[in-house]
């Protein structure tokens, strides 16, 4: 059962994806939702382990970045974009070439940090110390961790926190 769901919302959010497609100005007019749906689709390829059709998904992402849109938008764009990015190169071990995109993504958490929210915040440095672990360089790995351990407050998620656990072991 639950996986016949899965398959429906991923065949849902596919059709979703193909309507924007097919009407440009829908999508510029419906940009925040239309980034969920990106968001999702890379999500969902990567538990059904096709790999080979997130790059399409990840090019939208970049070209929407050339689009004029409120600062909003343009945060949510950010996190949906570099979350799926880190994401999907993480959990193929790609983590060389994840290392040569982290100048921009920390550029750009300077930039909207303040305007993140703690969860976003979370994800983002979480995967930010992956980068740094899968290449070895544990320091840098422990920084983005300890920003997670310091900077972040309220509950974090039980399994954000054995995560830190286990690093900090």
């Amino acid at each position: 059962y639950f996986s016949d769901n899965l398959k429906k919302a991923f065949s849902h959010t596919l059709n979703m994806f193909l309507l924007f497609q097919k009407r440009p100005a829908i999508k510029k007019e419906k940009l925040y939702s239309y980034i969920s749906i990106l968001n999702n689709l890379c999500f969902m390829l990567f538990n059904r382990k096709q790999y080979s059709s997130i790059p399409k998904f990840l090019d939208e992402f970049r070209a929407l970045e050339s689009l004029k849109q409120p600062e909003s938008v343009k945060i949510r764009l950010f996190f949906f974009h570099k979350y799926a990015l880190l994401n999907f190169m993480n959990g193929l071990g790609q983590f060389t070439e994840a290392e040569s995109q982290l100048p921009e993504i920390i550029m750009q958490i300077k930039q909207y940090e303040n305007k993140l929210n703690q969860f976003d915040k979370v994800i983002l440095f979480g995967n930010i110390a992956i980068v740094y672990f899968g290449i070895r360089q544990y320091n840098k790995s422990i920084f983005w961790l300890n920003k997670i351990r310091n900077e972040i407050t309220g509950d974090i998620l039980p399994d954000i926190e054995s995560f830190l656990i286990l690093f900090f072991l």
